[in-house]
């Protein structure tokens, strides 16, 4: 084989290569551009998601504090504030519903006024040693922080609980009594016999 076709013939291999080559970049360039464009597309469709869930989430925020506002600066509201007790602002929640509220700011607000109102501490027997009969009955769990139950009727309230070892000589608080209806928070159930006392909080008029 002369020199010559040797020549033609590794021009056409060189040529055959070069354009492997080229077609080769153009096909990876192609595919570059197709991914970068997908990539705009997702971000443009991630960045327009981001602008909808602000929108909404400034929208839920407008309500929430649409909610606050209604309700603290309501009729019922504003009549449980001047009651000023534990009864009325427990009546006035439940009423509403806490669900209804939009979120805890009125019911954070509410629990700290019943902290404030109930500063009272004292003992009180919340059901008889027969096991049947009950003098408080547990209402709705209206406030997180707290276990509030209604008494069933008048009760006197104790320095301790009566035949129970850790207190000794357990009174009757002076001038202290849980009327019928009031509200107290339950601190702690104490058994005593066959008993069930209670540490309570509760306020006084």
């Amino acid at each position: 084989m002369s020199n010559k076709i040797v020549i033609q013939i590794l021009t056409v291999l060189f040529i055959a290569a070069l354009a492997g080559a080229l077609y080769w970049s153009w096909d990876q360039t192609q595919q570059l551009q197709t991914l970068n464009g997908n990539l705009k597309s997702l971000n443009a469709e991630l960045e327009s998601k981001s602008d909808s869930l602000e929108a909404v989430n400034t929208k839920l925020k407008k309500e929430r504090d649409g909610y606050v506002k209604l309700f603290s600066s309501s009729k019922e509201y504003e009549e449980a504030k001047q009651k000023n007790t534990p009864e009325a602002y427990y009546d006035y929640v439940k009423s509403v519903g806490a669900e209804n509220f939009g979120d805890d700011r009125i019911i954070n607000e509410i629990s700290e006024r019943l902290l404030t109102l109930m500063e009272e501490t004292g003992y009180v027997q919340i059901m008889d040693s027969n096991q049947k009969d009950y003098f408080f009955e547990e209402t709705e769990k209206l406030f997180p922080s707290y276990d509030l139950y209604r008494a069933k009727g008048d009760r006197n309230v104790n320095t301790g609980v009566l035949g129970h070892p850790d207190f000794t000589n357990p009174r009757n608080k002076r001038g202290h009594f849980i009327r019928a209806g009031q509200i107290v928070n339950v601190l702690e159930i104490i058994p005593s016999g066959s008993a069930n006392w209670a540490k309570i909080q509760y306020h006084m008029d």
